[in-house]
């Protein structure tokens, strides 16, 4: 394992640029780091916000990056030089998740004060707010066409928009629980969410009805968002003895989940503790510590059960 150290305080956030050459991480320290995903050498460091950075993303061609803080703002920066290139300041609350939409033309942002937002990064200006929700928004993402934008919030709902509109068109409940975190599968037709206790719920999107009850539970991540590849895919370049597996941490271990059967990969050190889900593009895999760290594991070390 090698840890990529900087951060002064909690790794909150994890990126990975579209072709994985770029990491990029956010931190209660008030700042984001880009990585090279390949050899962990930090290339830049970005300041501006001034209070914990909450989440961080990728534009889809690498070119932008979105932060999210407790300052209230939406920083987007050129992922490149590390300038900043527009702040947005529309939200009264801390700015808990940013994404962009799958042209890059557009970022969403969830917020304490249960708004979301969606601004033209173009011409650097609000293009809607989105309201619906009566507690924090917690996390927002895109539909792989762009045309709808989920939410997951406090107040146990799930809503899908229609982008063009801003209207609600879904509107999900499940289990009681905080929803922490949402996304689509590959193909746009299921969603899954992720409640404060770790469990998993999935939807089928265009019926609005709740799909069979998932028994997978992430365990230890009360509060974060398990990185749920089963659904939410992988990318195209992986190899394809990786599709259909979930990657994920199970008291400080790296285990494969797969077809029902979860195996053991490697042991973390018992003095990290994660702090952000599972990230992996191909062979290596990423997770964001308590301490400013980043655990860096390359795969090919170790032998995956295969399909």
């Amino acid at each position: 394992m090698q840890k990529l150290e900087g951060h002064q305080n909690i790794v909150t956030s994890l990126a990975l640029s579209t072709d994985g050459s770029q990491l990029a991480s956010a931190s209660s320290d008030q700042t984001v780091y880009i990585w090279n995903a390949t050899t962990g050498t930090c290339q830049q460091k970005l300041r501006g916000h001034t209070q914990s950075v909450n989440s961080v993303t990728f534009s889809p061609n690498s070119h932008w990056l979105a932060s999210a803080s407790n300052d209230q703002t939406v920083c987007i920066w050129v992922a490149e030089t590390g300038q900043p290139l527009w702040v947005f300041e529309e939200h009264k609350g801390p700015v808990n998740s940013v994404t962009f939409s799958p042209n890059g033309c557009f970022v969403a942002s969830a917020s304490d004060d249960q708004i979301v937002c969606i601004w033209d990064v173009e011409i650097g200006k609000l293009w809607k707010k989105l309201r619906g929700h009566t507690r924090s928004v917690n996390s927002v993402t895109f539909s792989p066409g762009g045309s709808l934008l989920a939410s997951a919030s406090d107040d146990q709902m799930v809503q899908v928009w229609d982008v063009e509109t801003g209207q609600v068109w879904r509107k999900f409940e499940g289990p009681r629980g905080w929803v922490m975190t949402v996304t689509f599968s590959p193909d746009g037709h299921q969603l899954a969410s992720v409640l404060n206790n770790g469990v998993v719920h999935k939807w089928d999107v265009e019926a609005g009805k709740s799909l069979p009850k998932d028994d997978w539970v992430a365990p230890n991540m009360q509060n974060q968002a398990p990185h749920f590849l089963d659904i939410a895919g992988v990318a195209e370049s992986s190899p394809r003895e990786h599709l259909g597996q979930s990657i994920f941490l199970h008291q400080n271990s790296i285990c494969v989940k797969q077809g029902g059967m979860t195996s053991h990969i490697y042991w973390l050190p018992d003095c990290f503790k994660a702090s952000t889900p599972v990230m992996q593009f191909k062979n290596f895999v990423y997770i964001g510590g308590s301490h400013g760290e980043i655990a860096f594991v390359n795969l090919d070390n170790f032998l995956l059960p295969k399909m």
